[in-house]
């Protein structure tokens, strides 16, 4: 803490003033002739730091409210709670400091119902603090205040702390006096032995760090003397920086390192010298080794010579065995392959004899295959002509539903135009009829085209199966006649050989005694290489152990290096990190807390303590137009913040207004407080005169004079005669030796003038300063070693000033680590060779060994193998002519079977070349067939296609057809809703039926159990089924009748069955199981494919449309009555419409008011769901919408029932997502308003 009891790390903070300032300004008695008396410049700081010092405790406020002034003056409440506020803990201040900006009545029931309590707190919590922070008398002094309640907490905080104090005080020093070295011990006793408080305190504070530093550099030098050569150096270092940071860095951190590297050296020494003696070992156990092997190698070479006498006997006996063996050998191969050509003969027989007969068995199913090609063309051939045929039906019924179309169009009453609709809709159904039968007769030409393909294809495959065979059949007769032939030859050649055999084996005998003799003098050498041969081994195995000490001893010689190599980089790594994590949450501090350039606020102006907050309190006091309370409000919110943190003279006045009256509080905040902060800034002109050049003095003297406008001035610019040459020559020496950052920033700011000047050398100075540093710094880390990058990035992680001491002596003692490191690794890496080449040197000798020993036992084991060679030598020679004999025999048994062989392969050779004729036969035949089938299957192609044509136009003409049905119904339409307007305008809005005559056309018949049939024209329904023009065994009315009784007969789930779409079609397709000669073929054939329901046009009413419905496939007397029965339920298409309305205004609506939120004039947003159930409720009530597919996506859409109005729901929207429009509503439906309804994604 500095004297103002700010901390260090803040001097470049908030604080205007300095001590230095301060004294100045008191010893100048008279500047300019503005008198400022000393004691009036001292008392701000000397009240500053009574308050900051005071204690802490709550009684001191208590106190403060019941003692007069000291000139005898009584104290209001107000000013008491004022000293109460400034001198209290943190709970007085905070609710003191609310009650302050209250009213009079606020101030005395705080004083008298408050104060005590928030007193008490503070005290608490002081002696918590104390408590959680004190020594141990401290401690236990504060636990027994703490529970001896409020009078003793007071007590201890009003001198009961001093003597635990002093009690801990002592015991600090004590526990230094225990645990120091000579020199804090010796300081440490004079201090106990002054019995002072002032010397305790003197000593923590100060002595005990100036003894440590002399203790530090005692044990430094006794450590240096003691340790070893890297100890020895890094304590020098140490002595040679001087200062007590390299002492300390060499106590906490170097000594250990080197004392670590010494015994690394020390350790590595030692295995160097193992490694050297046992390679001194391994060289004597060498030569003893090369000298026994010696021994060896010649024993072997006389074994060598007995061995190879030996040999040559044995190969001698071994020759005339061989000449035997190889005519017995050349006997049995000739025999073997008179055998195996037999073999291959007999089997060449028997594979012509399958292919023969698999090549008759592919001709057989080539014809059958050509058959069934020819009856599929047929097939196909009679269904294009069914096609053509079915094609001019549906032709035929087009041109009637098109006929009947035109005459609908042409009518003149609704009456007359639906008559000719039902022709059209028949018209229609035939050519659909017609159009299906076609399409089913193309199907089946297809059918017959691809059997008769499939047949003309196995036909073909059949064919080249049999080629294949009757040629496989022809190469096995032509091995077979080879095979018998060299079974001929190879016989023989068999007899031949048989008597040479019977010559060689007499002279095998003569050269196995000479063989045994030898084999007898190499057993004797072998048994004086043997010997040789061990000695060698055990001087070899002496000379591997030595080399694998040297080499055990190398290589912990490299483990040892690599652990603590790898030791010293992890410590210097754990250091590095906690240095950057330290730099870290320093710089992260200094962001928290920046710092202004050094002596910028000196100059700043008093106004610029006042915040935001302050400045409207006492814009909103002045205000002539705030009431009086209002007034007094604001200007004591303002007096309380800036009594809590200001300049000195306007802290003290405004300390001063918080503690007056309500006139006395709105006087300062009108004039008061710009007077004080004339005063502050009068002060701060004279310290900047003080600190400044004469020039600048006498510019602050004539400053002095003006008035508090013109002091401002100058504050914001101190402009004085010869400021630009004196700034420029500070730009000039900042320019000297400047490195590249200073030297741009200080050359662009002379020739930017003279605020660029100024702004250079309040501001820009410093930040050129620090980003040269910041390129120093990383140009070092990037140049440096280990420690010196370590360092430099610890420097880059923290603060500017990090920065700074690194470049200006960190970098050089890290950098002398480095070079200590490097020449530590360098003399352990010249031990760590030493030791290798040391190990390598015993390893080649240790390996010379080994080769000496190898090649004596090499030759002792050739020794042994000579003997042994010679002793299998002579038994060779005997078994060779034992051999001879038995190849002998085995040669005329050779001969004997190759004869038997030749005879049987020329019998196999002749029924080879039968098969092979009967094969070439069947394999013609199978051709035939073949191209017979494919002549076929061309031709039922051909008409397969003709079909096809058919059913294509036969579809057209049901489309047109179609096309025409729902044309001539849209004009019946037209018509009466026409007839319809017409009468609504003469005032009939209930017509009672349709026109007369309407649907007249036909007639129909209902039976017991539910059955109908529906006549028109030529064409009968039953239950909506159109029955075909020819029935089995009866006619439309006799089927019916017979149905309807079947009926009667059988249990159904109807209401199951009510759910089919083609319920009719079921019922009819089950009787017809039951009675197919009542039902006919044509019926039967028609029922599995029929197709329902009929298509009605785009609009139509859903009543209308499922009484159409009702008309052609049954549930109705007639169109009329259909048409009349929809009338009579609802009035009219306009009723239709209404009711429609008035039920899609309930969906839409709940209460009253329109489901969700309006976005835009007739538009709701909605939910999803919303959505959904409104969509689910439109085709509950009025049954499927018309769906349409577009480019978006889906619509659908449910008419009202008066062509116009409709509900449109989409699954696409500009926004994303559904929509539902509300189109052709009228303000009388209820929905005239709302237009859409759509929801936000």
């Amino acid at each position: 803490m500095d004297t103002w009891g700010h901390s260090a790390g803040n001097k470049r903070g908030r604080r205007r003033f300095r001590p230095l300032a301060a004294a100045a300004l008191a010893a100048a008695a008279v500047i300019g002739g503005w008198q400022i008396p000393a004691e009036a410049v001292a008392a701000p700081y000397l009240a500053d730091r009574a308050q900051e010092t005071v204690s802490v405790r709550g009684s001191a406020a208590a106190g403060l409210a019941g003692t007069p002034d000291p000139a005898g003056a009584p104290v209001s409440q107000r000013e008491q709670l004022a000293r109460a506020w400034r001198a209290g803990g943190e709970q007085v201040r905070e609710r003191a400091g609310g009650a302050l900006i209250g009213s009079d009545a606020d101030v005395s029931a705080f004083l008298q119902q408050d104060l005590a309590a928030a007193q008490q707190i503070d005290d608490e919590l002081q002696v918590s603090r104390m408590l959680a922070h004190g020594g141990p008398s401290i401690k236990d002094a504060a636990v027994k205040a703490l529970d001896g309640g409020p009078a003793a907490v007071r007590a201890f905080l009003a001198s009961g702390w001093a003597t635990p104090y002093q009690s801990d005080t002592e015991i600090q020093v004590s526990r230094l006096l225990a645990s120091g070295g000579p020199g804090v011990k010796e300081a440490a006793t004079r201090a106990l032995d002054a019995h002072s408080y002032a010397a305790l305190e003197d000593f923590l504070r100060h002595g005990q760090f100036a003894a440590r530093e002399d203790d530090d550099r005692v044990r430094a030098t006794q450590i240096m003397a003691a340790g070893g050569p890297e100890v020895k150096a890094a304590a020098q270092r140490a002595f040679d920086d001087g200062s007590y940071a390299a002492i300390t860095e060499f106590l906490t951190r170097d000594q250990f390192v080197a004392a670590d590297r010494d015994k690394q050296t020390q350790t590595v020494a030692g295995l160097a010298e193992v490694a050297k003696q046992a390679q001194l070992q391994a060289a004597a156990e060498t030569a003893a080794a090369k000298a026994s092997s010696e021994r060896a190698v010649q024993a072997a070479a006389m074994a060598r010579e007995a061995a190879e006498r030996a040999a040559r006997e044995a190969d001698a006996a071994q020759g005339d065995a061989g000449r035997a063996a190889g005519a017995a050998s050349r006997a049995a191969d000739a025999a073997e392959g008179a055998a195996s050509a037999s073999a291959q003969a007999v089997s060449a027989a028997q594979t012509a004899h399958s292919a023969a007969m698999a090549a008759v068995a592919a001709a057989q199913r080539a014809a059958s295959a050509a058959v069934m090609a020819g009856d599929a063309a047929a097939a196909a051939y009679r269904a294009a002509n069914d096609a053509r045929a079915h094609a001019g039906e549906a032709e035929t019924a087009r041109k009637a539903a098109q006929g009947a179309r035109d005459a609908a169009q042409g009518a003149r009453t609704a009456a007359e135009a639906a008559g000719h609709a039902v022709e059209a809709i028949q018209g229609a159904l035939g050519a659909a009829n017609s159009a299906a039968s076609a399409a089913g007769d193309a199907a089946a030409a297809a059918d017959a085209a691809a059997r008769a393909g499939n047949a003309a294809g196995a036909a073909g495959k059949e064919s080249a199966r049999a080629r294949a065979e009757a040629a496989t059949a022809r190469a096995a007769a032509a091995r077979a006649n080879r095979a018998a032939n060299s079974a001929q030859r190879l016989a023989n050649a068999a007899a031949e050989d048989a008597g040479e055999a019977r010559s060689a084996a007499a002279s095998a005998a003569v050269h196995a005694d000479a063989a045994a003799q030898a084999a007898d003098e190499a057993a004797q050498h072998a048994g004086e290489a043997d010997h040789a041969a061990e000695d060698a081994a055990r001087h070899a195995e002496a000379a591997k152990n030595a080399a694998d000490a040297a080499s055990g001893a190398a290589e912990q010689v490299k483990k040892v290096v690599a652990i603590a190599r790898q030791t010293e980089d992890e410590q210097l790594a754990i250091r590095a990190e906690q240095g950057r994590a330290d730099a870290q949450k320093a710089a992260a501090d200094l962001r928290a807390h920046p710092q202004s350039d050094p002596g910028v606020e000196d100059a700043l102006p008093a106004e610029s303590t006042r915040d935001a907050d302050v400045r409207g309190w006492l814009a909103t006091a002045r205000d002539t137009g705030t009431s009086a309370g209002d007034a007094v409000t604001a200007a004591r919110k303002a007096a309380l913040r800036l009594a809590e943190k200001s300049s000195p003279w306007t802290n003290r006045a405004a300390f001063a207004a918080l503690g007056g009256t309500d006139a006395q509080v709105r006087a300062w905040a009108a004039t008061g407080v710009d007077t004080a902060a004339d005063q502050d800034d009068r002060v701060t002109v004279v310290a900047m005169a003080v600190r400044g050049p004469a020039a600048l003095t006498t510019a602050a003297q004539d400053t002095l004079k003006d008035d508090h406008a013109t002091v401002l001035g100058f504050l914001a610019n101190p402009d004085y005669p010869g400021r630009k040459q004196d700034d420029e020559i500070q730009v000039a020496r900042l320019l000297h030796d400047a490195r590249p950052a200073m030297k741009d920033a200080a050359t662009k700011a002379l020739d930017g003038g003279q605020a660029a000047v100024t702004e250079f050398l309040q501001h820009g100075q410093y930040r050129a300063r620090e980003l040269d540093d910041d390129l120093q710094t990383t140009q070092v880390m990037s140049a440096g070693g280990p420690e010196v990058k370590a360092d430099a990035q610890t420097a880059l992680d923290g603060t500017p000033q990090m920065r700074h001491d690194f470049l200006a002596t960190g970098q050089h003692r890290a950098r002398l680590r480095d070079q200590a490191r490097d020449a530590h690794r360098a003399s352990i890496d010249r031990l760590v060779a030493d030791a290798a080449q040391s190990a390598a040197l015993a390893q080649q000798q240790a390996a010379e060994a080994a080769q000496a020993a190898a090649i004596a036992r090499q030759a002792a084991e050739e020794a042994a193998g000579y003997a042994k060679q010679a002793g299998l030598a002579a038994d060779r020679a005997r078994g060779y002519a034992n051999d001879a004999a038995r190849s002998a025999d085995a040669a005329n048994a050779s001969a004997a079977a190759a004869a038997e062989s030749a005879r049987v392969a020329r019998n196999a050779a002749n029924q080879a070349a039968a098969d092979a004729k009967t094969a070439d036969h069947a394999a013609q035949q199978a051709a035939a067939s073949a191209a017979q089938a494919r002549a076929s299957a061309n031709d039922a192609a051909a008409d397969a296609a003709r079909a096809h044509r058919a059913a294509l136009d036969a579809g057209k003409d049901a489309a047109d057809a179609q096309k025409a049905a729902n044309e001539a119904t849209q004009a019946f339409l037209d018509k009466y809703r026409a007839e319809q307007i017409a009468h609504a305008a003469q005032g009939n809005t209930n017509t009672g039926g349709l026109p007369e005559g309407f649907g007249g056309k036909g007639g129909q018949a209902d039976y017991a159990n539910g059955t109908r049939i529906v006549v028109v024209g030529s064409t009968c329904y039953l239950n909506g089924v159109q029955l075909p023009g020819h029935l089995g065994t009866g006619n439309c009315d006799s089927l019916a009748h017979d149905f309807d009784i079947w009926l009667s007969d059988r249990n159904f789930n109807w209401d199951e069955l009510g759910k089919l779409p083609n319920a009719g079609v079921a019922l009819l397709s089950e009787y017809c199981s039951y009675h197919p000669d009542a039902c006919g073929p044509e019926l039967r054939a028609l029922l599995p494919r029929w197709n329902l329901p009929f298509t009605f046009p785009p609009g139509l009413p859903d009543e209308l449309r499922n009484n159409l419905h009702r008309l052609i496939f049954g549930d109705s007397n007639s169109l009329a009555e259909a048409i009349s029965d929809l009338l009579g339920e609802t009035g009219n298409l306009a009723d239709i419409a209404r009711t429609r309305v008035g039920q899609v205004h309930n969906f839409v609506t709940k209460d009253g008011n329109l489901i969700g939120k309006e976005s835009a004039p007739g538009v709701q947003i909605v939910s999803p769901d919303d959505i959904s159930r409104l969509r689910e409720q439109l085709t509950n009530q009025f049954g499927p919408p018309d769906r349409v597919q577009e480019a978006k996506g889906w619509r659908e859409t449910w008419y009202m029932g008066d062509g116009k109005k409709n509900v449109t729901w989409r699954d696409y929207s500009r926004t994303g997502g559904a929509t539902v429009d509300f189109n052709q509503f009228e303000p009388g439906d209820n929905l005239g308003r709302l237009k859409r309804w759509h929801y936000e994604n």
